[in-house]
């Protein structure tokens, strides 16, 4: 049986291997409480990635991470598997306030991200 934290892993192991494929130079916050997960950097670029399974990521974590990156210049980029097999990207775009309704995001890809 693969535990929740196993899969957790793969998705950030699954995250990491795409951003290097796209250059990114990527440090891995293993067992991290902390806003991020992954940090992704390439010239004038930094990352900060949040990787969520089926949970997704709750107001109080997406806000810690949105308004992280804001202070320091840095872009909030969550990847979630929301069922297996399946691993998409979102760019967060606002704060999130609890309501259940539509979420500040946008899907991302790599070559969205410029200098």
């Amino acid at each position: 049986m693969t535990t929740g934290y196993a899969r957790g892993r793969g998705l950030e192991y699954h995250a990491i291997a795409r951003l290097l494929r796209d250059g990114y130079f990527v440090v891995r916050s293993a067992g991290s409480k902390r806003a991020a997960d992954i940090v992704a950097l390439k010239p004038g670029q930094v990352l900060l990635v949040q990787a969520k399974g089926v949970a997704g990521l709750g107001p109080a974590k997406w806000n810690e991470l949105y308004d992280l990156a804001l202070r320091v210049g840095a872009v909030p980029i969550l990847v979630e598997r929301p069922r297996p097999r399946v691993i998409r990207w979102w760019l967060i775009t606002g704060r999130k306030d609890g309501s259940g309704g539509a979420q500040p995001r946008v899907p991302w890809t790599a070559d969205e991200v410029t200098a």
